[in-house]
């Protein structure tokens, strides 16, 4: 099973926010453990860093972070046919979750993981919040 999470969930990680962050941190623990392969986007990784220098928060401490997601999260690269492809969709009102999206389709992923769903409207792929994930696979 490959999963593919949004970049609100790296954020919430990194920012520590309590929406859903004990289902993350199982989503999380559950790739660790190798029960599935898991995946972000390279645009996902940059995106965090930015909000999180623009709130003030160590550097230091969001790189620590984001290097041990990194240990059990495949970061996936961003290619430049992705971007034409994602400027060349006018299906999609937001452009960023659209690179997301294409970046899933690249991973071939069976699950899109976001706080976000409505974002993710056109998405083929089945798209779960944290909490829905989770309960789905106990």
């Amino acid at each position: 099973m490959k999963v593919f999470l949004d970049t609100n969930i790296l954020m919430d990680i990194v920012f520590e926010r309590n929406f859903c962050l004990n289902e993350e941190l199982e989503i999380i623990a559950c790739a660790k453990d190798g029960l599935f392969d898991c995946s972000v986007s390279a645009l996902s990784i940059v995106n965090t860093i930015y909000v999180s220098k623009k709130y003030g928060l160590s550097l230091d401490n969001v790189k620590n972070t984001l290097l041990k997601l990194s240990e059990c999260v495949e970061i996936l690269d961003v290619r430049g046919i992705d971007a034409v492809t994602m400027l060349s969709s006018s299906d999609w009102k937001d452009y960023e979750d659209s690179l997301q999206y294409i970046s899933a389709e690249n991973f071939v992923a069976d699950f899109i993981i976001t706080r976000n769903k409505k974002d993710y409207s056109l998405s083929s792929i089945p798209v779960y919040t944290p909490l829905e994930f989770v309960e789905l696979h106990q």
